[in-house]
This record gives C-alpha cells, structure tokens and sequence, in this order.
C-alpha cells in the first residue's frame, strides 16, 4: 500500500505583491527616458517603477546640438525638390551663354587683332549684351524656382559678417593676384579675370557699372540667393556653399583659366551670405573684389 501524497507540496505558493520601490532620498535629478517602455522616471531608482527596466540600461537624454542657420520657409514657395531642378536648369542655361560669349571673344580678338581701340568697343558691346541676357535669364529663374527659405541668423552673426569681411577680401585679391602671376610665369601671357583685354580708362563709368556693378547684384541674386539657399533645403550647409561656389565658378567658364580662382572667391563670398544672414555684404564685397581686380588688370 502505498504512503500517502502531500498534494500541498505540489501547488503553487501564492503570488505575493511586489514591493513598491523605496522613495530615494537627495535632491531629485532630472528625468530621464526608460529604454523599455519609454516613461519619464527617475534615475534615482534601482529599476523603472512601471516596467522593472534596470537602471544600467536607462537611456540619458541627448544633449543639445549646437544652433545652426535655421530656414524659415514661405507659404506658397514650390517643393524644395522643384525648386532645385528649377535653378539646377537656369544653371545650364546661364553655362551655354558662358560658353558662347567665350567663342564670341575669340572671334572678336582674332578679326579684330589690329585695331586695339575697336576690340576695346567689342568687347565692351559684347559683355553688355550678354550681361543683359544673364540679368534677364535671373528673373525667370526667380519666377520659376519660388522665393527660397529665410536663412536666421543667430544675435552677433551680422557684426561677425562686416569684422571678417574686409581681411576675407584681402586674402581672396591677394590670392587671385598670386594665382594669376603664377599663369603669367607658366604661360607667358596675360589671362585676365573678366574679359581678355577691356581696358578701364576708355569708358570707366561704364566699364564699372558692367564689370563690378551688375556682376555684384545679379550673380550674387542667383549663386548667393537663389542657388545657395535652395540648395541648402536639400542639403548641409557646407555642402550648399561650395556646390554653389563651383557653379559660380563655371559660369565663368568664357575665362576658363580663372574657375579655380572663382570657386574659392565663390566660397568665400558664399560664407559670408551665411554670416550675415542677407546678400548687403556679400555684393559689396563682391564688386570690390572686381574693381580691384579691374584696377590690378587695367595697370600699363
């Protein structure tokens, strides 16, 4: 005959309710994020009182990025995608006139070759034209691309913007004179910034209304303003810089030897537009860059 079971020894004890988490003692810290299930505790506990995450797993709270230009978007403005494709083909249509004007040159320099006074007025005529198709090609790229995003400028960027300007134009001059003596020594011959032999003292009213004047607003409307911005809502702010600075400087591909030269003053320019926050400084500098340069070329 078998012995009797002790059946109580096979059933379950009774649960017992867990003890509630002792109130820690100390200044209370600031809460942070359980990494299981999300609720805002204090770090304090030995687990988190809602779903007994241990407290060596808890995540702290990330610590706050530096500020960057924050872009304020206007009601009505087109995708952002839209609008890059949109600058992106004025671009190229702004690259063919380079192109062009650059044969243009060539050909005026060459039937022209032995009369210096009317290559001068050539020359003059055929910058003035196609300045004019660029400032026309502008305005349908601000049609067409929308108003870009307002790029905020944190308090102190603006003064920071005028203190940096003046030895950011010092140093860019200087290197493109430094670049282009180094062409001269290699090459023998002059490759002048702009236009290849346009001489201020003819007429330099209007030699300074089209080589730093109309260069200075229209080129910094569309590769500061439009490009640059735009570009910006697609991208990082590093990147919008010298994208736009290398098709700056390949819409100077009439003087193809100066692009290298022109994407770093491109750069640079580009910056301070970022600094400033608005385009004042950057066209100033940019027609400065050009009279100096203008003035350099022009020396007997």
């Amino acid at each position: 005959m078998y012995p009797p079971h002790n059946w109580d020894a096979f059933r379950e004890p009774p649960d017992e309710p867990e003890p509630e988490p002792a109130e820690p003692a100390g200044e209370a810290p600031p809460l942070t994020e359980c990494w299981r299930c999300g609720k805002q505790i204090d770090p304090r506990y030995g687990a988190c009182p809602v779903c007994r995450a241990p407290v060596q797993a808890l995540v702290p709270a990330p610590a706050p990025r530096p500020a960057r230009p924050a872009l304020v978007y206007h009601a009505g403005s087109p995708p952002a995608q839209d609008s890059v494709k949109a600058v992106l083909w004025m671009f190229a249509l702004l690259l063919v006139t380079s192109v062009i004007q650059g044969w243009w040159v060539a050909a005026e320099a060459k039937n022209l070759a032995r009369g210096r006074e009317e290559l001068q007025r050539a020359l003059l005529n055929q910058m003035i034209a196609f300045e004019c198709i660029d400032t026309f090609l502008v305005f349908i790229a601000f049609a067409w691309a929308g108003r870009p995003p307002t790029i905020q400028r944190t308090p102190g960027q603006y003064g920071a913007a005028w203190a940096v300007a003046f030895p950011l134009l010092a140093m860019l001059v200087g290197v493109n004179w430094l670049y282009h003596e180094a062409l001269r020594q290699f090459l023998g011959q002059n490759p002048f910034f702009e236009i290849v032999g346009l001489d201020v003292r003819s007429e330099p009213v209007l030699v300074a209304l089209v080589v730093c004047v109309q260069p200075a607003i229209v080129e910094e409307l569309f590769f500061r303003y439009l490009a640059l911005t735009h570009l910006r809502s697609v991208m990082g702010l590093h990147g919008a810089v010298w994208v736009s600075s290398v098709m700056f400087g390949m819409a100077h591909i009439h003087v193809p030897l100066s692009i290298p030269i022109l994407v770093l003053v491109g750069a640079g320019l580009g910056y301070l537009r970022v600094l400033s926050g608005g385009l004042a400084i950057p066209m100033l500098m940019h027609a400065l860059h050009n009279g100096v340069v203008l003035y350099i070329e022009s020396k007997p």
